[in-house]
C-alpha cells in the first residue's frame, strides 16, 4: 500500500536509533518487564475516564453475586443479565443511540458487541470462567475487583485486549497479525503523535494527530492492505485508516488514553465514528503518566561494529561469494534447497546472476589505478549484505498478490546466511537479520493466503517467468525442471484462516523415535467429525493442543483443557484457585501419560461452546524413515465453524444452511458470510493431504515449495 510520506506531519521514528526501533517492533506486550511498562499503582480516581475498566468492574461485581447460567443455544450471557449490564455499565452516547436503549427491552449478547468483547477479554485474562454451562468469577477476578487493585486490573485488561484477544474480532476488517504483533511500536508512535505537549503538524494545527495521519505511521501488513485496497471501490479506498480507528484508536479511547475532537460537526453525530478520518486524537494525562517505554539509550549499533571488524579481515581470511555458495549447495547443508528441488533452482540461478552483476563494477580498471588491475572478488560477507536487494528485486518483479517468490528468495538467502555464520564466514548478527527478514516475508505470504487473496496457479512458475523477464540466464527456466501448476486437492477456501500460521509455538520432533496414532472424535456430532493423526510420542500437551486444533480445523481462538483419569492438563490461566489443579501442558508429554497406562484422553476446546473430543491412542510405533510427523492418515467431515453455538447450534446451522426454506436459513447464511467470509458450507468436506500439510506448517513454521501449488497460491 503506497503512502504519501509528505502527508505525515512528522515521523517520530526518525528520533530512534535502529536498535531502539527494532526493540519496539519486537516488543512483547504481555511482558510486564518488557519495553511497555504500565503503572500498576494507578488509582481508581485516575482511571475515571477508562470506560473499559469501569465496565469490567461492573461485570465482575455482578458475577461476584453468584454464577450466571449461559444460554443453551450459543453459550453466551443470558438476556436478563445483558439487560442488567446495559443499565449498569457506562456507554458512549453514540452507542446508546445505536443500541436504542430507551426503546428496546430485549437484548442478546451478540446485539451488544462491546459487552461480548469485554466478556471474552475477561475470560482470556483469567478473571471469569465458564464451567458446566455457567459463568462465574475466578479467585484472581475477586482479587482485582478490589478498589486498590484498579491499576493492576487496568494493566491486565490492556495487555490482554491487545496481546491475547483478536482485536479485529468484532469488526469486518481482515485480521492483520503483523499490526497486532507490532502493537507496542504502534502505541509508542501514537503516544508521540498525540502528546498534548505540542502538535506534530506544521503551522497552527492543534496538538495531536488525525486518524489518517496516525494510520500512516502504525505497523501493518503492507501486502495485505495493498491487495485489499486494490479490490475496493473508490469510496472504500480509506479502508486501512478506518480499521486503525476501529481496532486501535477507539479502544484506546475506551481505556481512557485518548480523547477526540471532530472536525466536522455533522460527522460527529454519526455512529460511524471510524469514518471520521479527520477526527483529531490527543493523549490524556493517563497515557502520559501510566505508560512508559523502556528503550535502550542511543548507542552505536553493536552489530554494525561487529561487521566492520569482520570486514577488515575478509580479504585475507574468508572465501569468495561464489566459493561459499558452491560449498553451501554441494555440502548438503540446506534442507531448504534439497526439499524444494526444482522449484527453487531458478532462484539459485537468479541469485548467482545477481551476485555476478553486483561484482561486475568491481572488475577492470580502477579509477586512478594502473590498467589491468582487479579489485578483490566479492566475499561471502558482501553477498549476504546485498541479499536484501536481491529479495526486493524479486518482489518488484512479481505481482502484489503473488508474494511467494520473494518469500522463497528471502528464505534461501537467510538459509545461506545461517550456513555462512555456522562456518564463521560472516558474523552471526548478520545471519540473524537475514533470518528475521525471511520470517517477515514468509509471514506476509501466510497472511495473504489467510486473506484469500491468492489466485489459482503456481507462484513458482510465475516466479520463473518474472525472473526470466528480469534478465536471469535463459537456461534457468528452460531446463524443464519446473512442472506446471497442478490443481490443488483442496480449494483454498477449505482452509480456515488461522490454520496457516507460520510461526506457532509447537514444534515437531521430526521423523525419528516413536510416534503415537490417535483417533480424535468430536462428540455430539452426527454423523461424527473425526480425525486419525500420528504425532511424535515426545510431544508436550501444548504441542498436542496445536496438532489437535489444526487437525480438527479449529482456529485456536479459545481456551482448552485436557483430561485423563482424574487429572487435568492445560495452560496456567486455568489455575485460578477455585477449581481442581491443572497440570502444566508445557511440561507434561504424551509419553508420560502413556507410561502411566492411560490410552484415552479428553480434549475440551472453547469453554463457551464446549466442544468435547475423545482422543484414543490406537498404537505406538517406530517412526518411518523419511516420513514427517505429525501427519493425518484418515478422517471424515468438516470442522464446525467457530462460535456456532456448540453441538446444538451446529446441528441447527447445518440444517438451516442446507434448506433455503428453513426459518433460520437467512440469518445463518448472513452470519456465516459475515463471520466466516464464506457463502457455502460443505459439512462432508475433508482432505487428508490438506490436513497433513497444515500440520507440517504448524509444526515447523515453514512452507515447502509445492505448498504454493497445492493451495493454489
Amino acid at each position: 500500500m503506497a503512502h504519501d510520506a509528505s502527508a505525515i506531519p512528522s515521523d517520530p521514528t526518525s528520533r530512534l536509533s535502529p536498535a531502539q526501533e527494532m526493540r519496539l517492533r519486537h516488543a512483547d506486550i504481555l511482558a510486564e518487564d518488557g519495553v511497555l511498562r504500565i503503572d500498576p499503582l494507578t488509582t481508581l480516581e485516575r482511571l475515571d475516564g477508562a470506560r473499559m475498566v469501569a465496565n469490567a468492574r461492573v461485570l465482575l461485581s455482578a458475577l461476584a453475586d453468584g454464577p450466571v447460567t449461559a444460554t443453551a443455544s450459543r453459550g453466551n450471557l443470558p438476556r436478563a443479565f445483558v439487560r442488567r449490564m446495559l443499565d449498569e455499565m457506562s456507554w458512549h452516547p453514540l452507542q446508546q443511540e445505536r443500541l436504542g436503549l430507551d426503546e428496546r427491552t430485549t437484548f442478546n449478547e451478540e446485539d451488544v458487541p462491546d459487552l461480548s468483547t469485554l466478556r471474552r477479554v475477561l475470560g482470556l485474562a483469567g478473571l471469569l470462567k465458564k464451567r458446566r454451562g455457567s459463568f462465574s468469577l475466578t479467585r484472581r477476578g475477586e482479587q482485582l475487583l478490589e478498589a486498590d487493585q484498579a491499576g493492576r486490573l487496568f494493566a491486565l485488561l490492556f495487555r490482554t485486549y491487545f496481546g491475547k484477544f483478536n482485536m479485529f474480532y468484532e469488526y469486518a476488517w481482515q485480521d492483520d497479525l503483523e499490526m497486532q504483533a507490532r502493537i507496542v511500536f504502534s502505541l509508542w508512535v501514537i503516544s508521540e503523535m498525540t502528546d498534548r505537549g505540542g502538535s506534530t503538524a506544521a503551522g497552527s494545527e492543534p496538538p495531536g494527530a488525525t486518524t489518517r495521519e496516525i494510520a500512516q505511521m502504525v505497523a501493518r501488513d503492507e501486502l495485505l492492505w495493498a491487495v485489499m485496497e486494490a479490490q475496493q471501490v473508490a469510496w472504500m479506498v480509506d479502508r486501512f485508516p478506518r480499521a486503525v480507528g476501529s481496532v486501535i484508536l477507539e479502544p484506546l479511547e475506551d481505556f481512557g488514553l485518548l480523547t477526540r475532537t471532530h472536525q466536522d460537526a455533522a460527522t460527529s453525530q454519526s455512529y460511524l465514528r471510524s469514518w471520521d478520518l479527520s477526527a483529531r486524537w490527543t493523549a490524556t494525562a493517563l497515557f502520559t503518566t501510566a505508560f512508559t517505554f523502556q528503550l535502550d539509550p542511543i548507542e552505536p549499533d553493536g552489530a554494525a561494529l561487529e561487521e566492520a571488524e569482520w570486514a577488515a579481515f575478509v580479504p585475507a581470511m574468508h572465501v569468495t561469494a561464489d566459493e561459499a555458495f558452491d560449498r553451501y549447495l554441494t555440502d548438503g547443508a540446506s534442507p531448504l534447497v534439497r526439499d524444494a528441488g526444482s522449484h527453487i533452482s531458478m532462484l539459485i540461478d537468479a541469485w548467482a546472476a545477481f551476485l555476478d552483476s553486483r561484482e561486475a563494477p568491481r572488475r577492470g580498471r580502477r579509477s586512478g589505478g594502473p590498467r589491468g588491475t582487479r579489485e578483490a572478488p566479492m566475499t561471502a560477507l558482501d553477498a549476504v549484505a546485498t541479499a536484501p536487494t536481491f529479495v526486493e528485486d524479486v518482489r518488484s518483479l512479481g505481482r502484489p498478490d503473488e508474494p511467494g517468490p520473494a518469500a522463497f528468495a528471502a528464505a534461501m538467502v537467510a538459509d545461506f546466511a545461517v550456513w555462512c555464520a555456522e562456518n564463521e564466514l560472516i558474523p552471526k548478527s548478520m545471519a540473524v537479520r537475514r533470518a528475521q527478514e525471511a520470517e517477515q516475508a514468509a509471514g506476509r505470504f501466510g497472511r495473504a493466503l489467510r486473506a484469500g487473496t491468492m489466485h489459482e496457479g503456481g507462484a513458482p512458475d510465475s516466479a520463473a517467468a518474472a525472473l526470466r523477464e528480469g534478465g536471469t540466464p535463459k537456461d534457468a527456466g528452460d531446463d524443464g525442471l519446473a512442472p506446471p501448476a497442478r490443481t490443488p486437492a483442496a480449494a483454498p477456501g477449505d482452509v480456515t484462516p488461522a490454520q496457516l500460521r507460520l510461526v506457532p509455538e509447537a514444534r515437531a520432533t521430526g521423523s525419528t523415535g516413536r510416534v503415537a496414532r490417535l483417533t480424535v472424535t468430536l462428540l455430539d456430532t452426527e454423523p461424527a467429525v473425526w480425525r486419525r493423526i500420528e504425532v511424535p510420542l515426545g510431544s508436550t500437551f501444548a504441542e498436542l493442543h496445536t496438532f489437535l486444533n489444526v487437525a480438527m480445523g479449529w482456529q485456536d481462538y479459545h481456551l482448552h483443557e485436557f483430561g485423563y483419569g482424574d487429572r487435568l492438563v492445560g495452560g496456567p490461566e486455568l489455575n485460578d484457585g477455585t477449581g481442581p489443579e491443572v497440570e502444566d501442558e508445557e511440561v507434561l508429554t504424551l509419553a508420560d501419560v502413556l507410561a502411566e497406562g492411560h490410552r484415552m484422553l479428553s480434549y475440551i476446546y472453547d469453554f463457551g461452546d464446549d466442544w468435547h473430543h475423545t482422543v484414543h491412542v490406537d498404537a505406538v510405533e517406530d517412526a518411518l524413515e523419511g516420513v514427517f510427523y505429525p501427519r493425518c492418515i484418515d478422517g471424515a467431515r468438516a470442522c464446525p465453524p467457530e462460535d456456532v453455538g456448540g453441538a446444538h447450534g451446529y446441528a441447527v446451522f447445518v440444517d438451516a444452511m442446507a434448506d433455503p426454506r428453513h426459518p433460520e436459513h437467512a440469518d445463518q447464511a448472513l452470519w456465516f458470510e459475515e463471520v466466516c467470509e464464506a457463502d457455502t458450507f460443505e459439512p462432508e468436506a475433508f482432505d487428508i493431504e490438506t490436513v497433513s500439510r497444515l500440520l507440517r506448517i504448524a509444526a515447523t513454521g515453514e512452507l515447502a515449495a509445492d505448498d504454493l501449488d497445492f493451495f493454489g497460491a
